[in-house]
């Protein structure tokens, strides 16, 4: 039968949280300009990289119109400023696929090569430390990072419910990793090397404050997803990304 890739399962995510989602608006921004034009709305795609840069991660944005007269607030806060999630989006529409890629993979490598646990983790251990970034299955991990921050920086403006419930259910996921020697001290890892490494064109100190609150942001609801699944008394019945 037909087998989901990781990137399909991740963008299945947030589509499912769309329809989960519909009974109460998840806009929530404030605009200081009425005659200020909409934001065109994104079609979905895979996390490849095409050529086209206009096209590059048009992946899944999430709208509702406004029910009733006020907007409601959401129920899950991202902890970013306006200005932090305008400054996210400049920089990542102006990063090229390669400065993407880089950013990704130069997290990855660090993860993986932090040490063996992480290697055997990620079925990666067999696969020498110097050679290692020209292996295929690296490069599909690295590839899902790019697609999970894509939908974050693209669906946070708006749909930060969306979001957080998404991540939720991404971290439950890594529950599966259980059996192949994750260690919740590995969430710090995780949020220290991607801090660490944005795209090149997060330059300034704003920037990369920008890049940190919501890479603290995305690891805070995976975390907390995790957690919920791994109470669970039929954990380890969850199926797993990797």
């Amino acid at each position: 039968g037909f087998e989901e890739t990781t990137n399909e399962k991740v963008e299945r995510l947030f589509r499912l949280n769309k329809r989960n989602s519909r009974s109460r608006s998840l806009d929530t921004r404030q605009e200081t300009q009425s005659t200020r034009a909409p934001r065109p709305v994104g079609g979905s795609q895979s996390a490849k990289f095409p050529k086209n840069a206009s096209n590059r991660y048009a992946t899944t944005r999430i709208r509702h119109p406004p029910e009733g007269p006020h907007v409601n607030k959401p129920s899950c806060q991202s902890g970013m400023a306006e200005e932090q999630k305008r400054i996210l989006e400049t920089c990542w529409v102006k990063a090229s696929a390669k400065q993407i890629r880089k950013s990704t993979e130069d997290i990855f490598a660090e993860i993986v090569n932090h040490d063996r646990t992480l290697a055997v983790m990620f079925r990666l251990d067999d696969v020498p430390i110097n050679r290692i970034r020209e292996n295929q299955a690296f490069k599909k991990h690295a590839a899902n990072f790019a697609l999970v921050l894509d939908l974050v920086v693209k669906n946070i403006p708006d749909n930060v419910d969306s979001c957080c419930q998404a991540l939720q259910a991404l971290g439950g996921q890594h529950v599966s990793l259980r059996d192949r020697g994750f260690d919740t001290l590995y969430w710090d890892l995780f949020t220290d090397v991607f801090e660490h490494n944005p795209p090149a064109t997060f330059k300034t100190e704003a920037d990369r404050e920008a890049w940190s609150a919501m890479i603290l942001f995305i690891l805070a609801q995976m975390k907390l997803g995790f957690r919920q699944v791994d109470r669970k008394p039929d954990r380890l019945s969850v199926t797993g990304f990797y």
